[in-house]
């Protein structure tokens, strides 16, 4: 989710309409990748349409399928417990640039 000032808009001049459905081939996205990907490299994304709201606010629901490994320790198997973590990032923009982070539930 982000905030794009080229896809802001007033409501009062546009019907009241108040969220755009756009494909996201059509707007700008940043670059995410899986940089612990197991195969392949690929985007994995799947073609989707991103939510815009007057105030330039983009969602962007990725719907995507991805591959990684995780190192396990079945030592206490059936009594384990294990723990993965995917590692995302863009490829070509730092971390002051595009910073990639869970969205909450609030």
């Amino acid at each position: 989710e982000w905030v794009d000032e080229f896809l802001m808009w007033d409501p009062t001049q546009f019907n009241n309409i108040t969220k755009l459905r756009i494909p996201c081939h059509k707007i700008w996205l940043p670059d995410m990748v899986l940089y612990n990907n197991a195969a392949e490299y690929t985007d994995g994304l799947m073609p989707a349409n991103a939510m815009v709201e007057p105030s330039g606010n983009v969602f962007w629901p990725v719907p995507t399928k991805l591959q990684s490994s995780c190192k396990v320790d079945v030592t206490y198997f059936p009594f384990d417990s294990q723990e993965c973590s995917l590692k995302f990032g863009s490829w070509t923009y730092d971390g002051y640039q595009v910073d990639i982070t869970n969205r909450t539930s609030e």
